[in-house]
């Protein structure tokens, strides 16, 4: 019975995909959690208006500010309903200043939460520094296992170092 042949792997270990996909996916969620971090707001009159979007089956409340920008929002959960029901109005709107994005609708006297600014940006930092270390430290091992003699099966001196 003939032995089967060795594995040709050539003495380098593979390199763990997705350990470094995982430190890469640690590093972009801490990117998210600090571009979404709290930042300055402002309160500012808009026209509410609803819109069916066929193409996408999507509701829509379209923005019209006092500024003159305009904005929406799609599937905006109660608001949609409220729109519909009361037609189009004023709203107080609560917004980002730096993106625009809707974080809170007063509209006939109720409040529509519809997104919520990030306060993590502590964690995104966190989030950033750890997987920026796993990543490192895969990438360290997978160096100095490069570097480590093949093990010498029982019995036999060790093979000799990698030049």
């Amino acid at each position: 019975m003939a032995d089967a042949p060795a594995p040709d792997d050539s003495g380098i270990p593979p390199f763990h995909v997705f350990r470094a996909l995982f430190a890469l996916f640690v590093i972009g969620v801490g990117v998210y959690l600090i571009a979404t971090a709290t930042k300055p707001t402002e309160t500012v009159t808009a026209r509410v208006n609803y819109r069916y979007m066929p193409f996408s089956r999507a509701d829509t409340v379209d923005f019209k500010f006092a500024d003159g920008s305009d904005g929406n929002e799609i599937e905006p959960g109660g608001l949609v309903d409220a729109v519909q029901e009361f037609g189009p109005g004023p709203a107080r709107v609560t917004r980002n200043t730096e993106n625009d994005s809707i974080y809170k609708v007063v509209f006939h006297d109720k409040t529509y939460s519809l997104s919520d600014p990030g306060e993590d940006r502590g964690g995104g930092i966190i989030a950033i520094v750890l997987g920026a270390l796993y990543l490192g430290c895969a990438l360290l091992w997978q160096v100095v296992n490069r570097m480590l003699p093949d093990p010498a099966p029982p019995g036999e001196e060790p093979a000799p170092t990698r030049e």
